[in-house]
């Protein structure tokens, strides 16, 4: 009996070493990826882009039906006021409201049609900064973003920022320095 635990427990060991080593190995980092930075390095999203989409991203978790409303709102016009639009978008956008987002920004910069940005993001393989690139939204040298599109991403970010920074903001009004 005491053969089989001893043997039992050295098995266990090699299972628990073998994985911990073959997880070091393959993929180093993993557990500090989310689906959405999955998403961004397997289309080769990098830079500003990127950031956009994650921080849409972060805003779409904390509170979706805020979100919506306020994509709703800043993009009625070209979702036809209809939240079933923007639902049918956000899955063509890989289920990514920060991809969403971006959509819509390069849309309202571009100032084509929504189906024809969507054909670009097709044509250029699902990735948002080589249709941002074939749109001609994105400078060619430094991977920014042109001036009328830099204003629309601008403006977006500046808005999220405020809202992740809300509880932070209510902590330091109503606890003050000592509440930190």
């Amino acid at each position: 009996m005491r053969r089989n635990t001893t043997r039992i427990f050295a098995l266990g060991v090699l299972l628990l070493f073998g994985c911990g080593l073959f997880a070091s190995a393959d993929g180093k980092g993993r557990r500090s990826e989310g689906p959405v930075d999955a998403m961004l390095a397997a289309s080769g999203t990098t830079g500003a882009t990127a950031v956009f989409i994650r921080t849409g991203e972060l805003v779409a978790e904390r509170n979706s039906d805020l979100f919506q409303a306020d994509l709703l709102q800043t993009y009625g016009k070209v979702l036809g006021h209809d939240e079933r639009n923007l639902n049918r978008l956000y899955l063509r956008c890989d289920r990514n409201w920060g991809a969403t987002a971006y959509a819509l920004a390069l849309q309202a910069a571009s100032k084509e049609p929504l189906q024809v940005v969507l054909m670009n993001y097709d044509a250029a393989g699902r990735n948002w900064e080589r249709t941002a690139l074939a749109m001609r939204k994105l400078s060619q040298k430094r991977l920014e973003p042109v001036h009328s599109f830099g204003t629309y991403l601008n403006q977006q970010l500046k808005t999220w920022s405020r809202i992740l920074e809300s509880p932070m903001r209510w902590r330091e009004t109503y606890l003050g320095p000592e509440g930190r």
